[in-house]
């Protein structure tokens, strides 16, 4: 890509980026990191600050959310569920707080409340007349599914609201996420079962929310935290009113929360939150920071798909070094083929890892991944290991680019790729591991 030619460059981020998008929202299989995406994405930002003229109105930017799901019908939400700016940056989280500053003047005095930033899949219930009568996906922002059902079967949900509440309709606004301890023993089932196995827990809770059938959906012990209410009518002061208005209502809340008075008070939470985040039993990604008055929502305002009034902090994953030992093929129930990283054995944020997912052989040859290289691996959402790239300046000639098959690993019948996939894949109905693996299905 040629870093001189930005109409080229823009071009070619759009297209991956929607690529990703694609494999992320919609079929559930990402094949970068979280880091990874938001690095092409925050190059693409630049660029179109830089050459304005070379923006569109379908860039990547202005979207909020992902594409809708077939099989569900569609809701328009009643306020829009906007997604929040994201940065892995100090420098910018004190731009964050200048910016508002700017807005809201220095005579004014608002706070800060920080919460972790559940690394699952947002959702906006709502309730009429005290009961449950809508469970809604993000969807574009503007138009989400209606997965009730699945919804319904999630406990920490409440089907009623307690007696007495003071609002015919309550729209709420949260996350739902699948446990770490529930996730291992969900994959643990698959992997007896043969059945492909899910990358992360959001994969888990994306997918199951997107199932069907809720009473699989039921089988998968969901979890939710709400963290928001969509329409307060200025019924609070505050968002740690809003807070404790959801856990009288028996919402599951952020189970910890800073109020902060400076921005410095803010990066201190960040940090302790990251000491802390290995202990929650759900993946936390980073911070959420909120001005606590909701006065100043409405003057702070938003951008086309963003509020003035919050950002999020993200946590750059850990990544450690070791060496990738041998390349090895797995078959999948519908014949991928899948290369796999067999690593010296090393310490990742928590556990040994001697294993992780080389995605594809596409994904492959865009790294340059070689048996023999020194790999940088972390977890994706802090559990699934993945080599997110080569460490090109420690090659010493003797690694070994790994061919793509011509044959099935199984059962040596030819392998075939469709135009536009990434996917290799063995298509003899024989082969058993595809039978075992239909079997099991």
């Amino acid at each position: 890509m040629k870093k001189d030619n930005p109409e080229s460059e823009i071009k070619s981020l759009i297209k991956a980026i929607e690529r990703h998008n694609s494999l992320y929202y919609v079929q559930n299989k990402p094949e970068i990191s979280d880091y990874e995406y938001d690095l092409l994405y925050k190059r693409l930002e630049q660029l179109e600050r830089e050459f304005p003229h070379l923006k569109s109105d379908t860039s990547p930017t202005m979207r909020v959310g992902g594409d809708q799901v077939e099989g569900f019908a569609s809701v328009v939400h009643s306020v829009p569920m906007m997604s929040l700016d994201n940065t892995y940056s100090e420098n910018e989280l004190i731009n964050f707080h200048i910016r508002t500053e700017k807005i809201l003047g220095k005579e004014n005095k608002w706070t800060y409340v920080v919460e972790p930033k559940i690394d699952g899949v947002a959702i906006s219930l709502r309730y009429l007349n005290g009961k449950l009568a809508l469970g809604i996906t993000r969807g574009d922002g503007r138009v989400g599914d209606d997965i009730t059902a699945n919804i319904k079967t999630v406990r920490s949900i409440p089907l009623h609201l307690p007696e007495g509440s003071s609002s015919d309709t309550l729209e709420v606004r949260g996350e739902v996420f699948i446990s770490k301890p529930n996730f291992v023993a969900l994959n643990e089932d698959r992997r007896s079962k043969d059945l492909e196995l899910f990358a992360n827990p959001r994969n888990a809770a994306a997918g199951s929310l997107k199932n069907l059938d809720p009473q699989i959906t039921a089988g998968r012990k969901l979890d939710a935290i709400i963290y928001g209410i969509a329409e307060h009518e200025h019924r609070f002061e505050s968002h740690l009113d809003i807070l404790s208005e959801l856990s009288s209502l028996f919402f599951k809340v952020p189970p910890k929360f800073w109020y902060c008075k400076t921005i410095q008070d803010v990066i201190t939470a960040i940090e302790e939150l990251k000491e802390l985040k290995q202990g929650f039993p759900f993946d936390i990604d980073g911070a959420v920071i909120k001005v606590n008055e909701l006065k100043y929502y409405e003057e702070l305002g938003q951008t086309a798909k963003s509020p003035r009034w919050a950002i999020a902090f993200k946590y750059a994953p850990e990544q450690v070094e070791t060496v990738l030992k041998e390349i090895t093929l797995q078959v999948g129930r519908t014949g991928v083929i899948t290369p796999v990283a067999e690593l010296e054995p090393v310490f990742v944020d928590g556990s040994t890892v001697s294993r992780a997912t080389l995605h594809n052989f596409e994904d492959m040859r865009r790294k340059d991944i070689r048996i023999g290289d020194k790999v940088f691996v972390e977890k994706a959402g802090d559990i699934i290991p993945v080599v997110v790239a080569v460490n090109l300046s420690a090659r010493t000639g003797k690694e070994v680019v790994f061919p793509e098959p011509d044959a099935c690993p199984v059962c040596s019948q030819p392998v075939t790729k469709t135009e536009g996939e990434v996917a290799i894949r063995c298509d003899n109905l024989q082969c058993p591991a595809q039978m075992k693996r239909w079997i099991e299905h």
